[in-house]
């Protein structure tokens, strides 16, 4: 595209030179942003992004449409380099727009860029969010709504581990059919709500995962707060906690210790300097012991979905195998529940 661009005039890579800087930090390879700026144009053109749709975001580039009637017509999708230089504009200011709220901490989550379920959701993510302010439906905030419950549903039903740029598109037109007719629920969205009670998350132990991040980022969003310092989590470095130790799972020969049920974000100082490799029954007691209201310890460990119920049996002195099983079966309820709020299954 840069070179197909510059007898045109227009020096794309210079362009993304100028403002690459804005995304550091926010999103994993943010060099990659600079095709996400275009296929953002593109979904919101002709509602495709592939790489042989990007050609006619050239300006005066002819494409060939079929119409209502089944007559090919020409159409010219941007006439000038300032009509091309408009959309890259609002393209990049929309995407960053959009990891305001993908990293907000309170919203999506993805405070960290090692957190980011699906990178590749900027670009429908925004202009799902471009659409929504497009001034084309009344009730914006349920629109506002759809979105968190189609973003949601796309980490916990997998829809962008392949195919990314034909599920943008199949997305993006559902969404829109969406925010006009509430009876019209993308598949994406039914699917989700018909699956996510039979997620399998004893098996999710790799941090590497979409639903891993998906999990980390509803305990961020959730408001997990330091296991010490009770601060919300908005840490200047964060770490992957094992709430019981993973040398203890692998003394008892416990295979899920690296299950994101057994997962936590904790300040980096407190894992290490005060939790270290103790069991539960040993740091959770001395943090009760150190704080004379023991209810705001039980509401701090409510944040990381640690109910009063999974606290008693973290806290046996003789805690071991059969133990852990339960604590993770009861804890993996808890943010099954919460997954099903956070995609809308409740209403339905």
């Amino acid at each position: 595209m840069n070179a197909l661009l510059r007898p045109k005039d227009i020096y794309l890579r210079k362009w993304w030179d100028d403002v690459a800087n804005s995304f550091e930090g926010k999103i994993p390879n943010p060099d990659k942003v600079k095709i996400y700026a275009l296929q953002v144009i593109s979904i919101l053109e002709q509602n495709y992004c592939a790489p042989k749709f990007l050609y006619y975001l050239i300006p005066g580039a002819i494409k060939q449409e079929k119409s209502e009637t089944g007559r090919n017509e020409k159409k010219v999708l941007i006439e000038s380099k300032q009509e091309f230089c408009d959309h890259w504009d609002n393209s990049i200011k929309a995407m960053n727009e959009s990891l305001k709220i993908l990293n907000n901490h309170s919203d999506l989550g993805a405070i960290n860029p090692n957190f980011f379920p699906y990178p590749t959701m900027l670009p429908i993510f925004t202009a799902l969010n471009i659409e929504k302010n497009s001034g084309n439906y009344m009730n914006r905030n349920s629109v506002e709504k759809k979105i968190r419950q189609w973003y949601w549903s796309s980490i916990f039903a997998k829809n962008y581990s392949s195919s990314v740029e034909s599920q943008m598109a199949k997305d993006y037109i559902a969404m829109k059919n969406w925010f006009s007719n509430d009876s019209l629920i993308p598949e994406v969205v039914t699917e989700a709500r018909g699956t996510y009670k039979n997620l399998n998350l004893e098996q999710e132990d790799s941090s590497n995962s979409a639903i891993y991040k998906g999990i980390f980022c509803i305990l961020v969003r959730n408001g997990a707060q330091d296991f010490t310092t009770f601060e919300d989590p908005i840490y200047t470095s964060l770490e992957d906690h094992h709430i019981v130790p993973k040398s203890w799972g692998i003394k008892n020969g416990v295979n899920e210790i690296n299950t994101i049920l057994n997962r936590t974000p904790i300040s980096d100082n407190t894992n290490k300097k005060v939790i270290l490799d103790k069991l539960p029954n040993k740091y959770l007691k001395t943090i009760l012991q150190n704080n004379k209201n023991e209810s705001s310890v039980r509401e701090m460990l409510l944040t990381h979905f640690i109910s009063s119920e999974i606290l008693d049996i973290l806290m046996r002195e003789d805690f071991g195998p059969k133990d852990f099983s339960e604590y993770i079966a009861l804890r993996k309820k808890l943010i099954i529940n919460y997954i099903g709020k956070l995609i809308g299954a409740e209403e339905n």
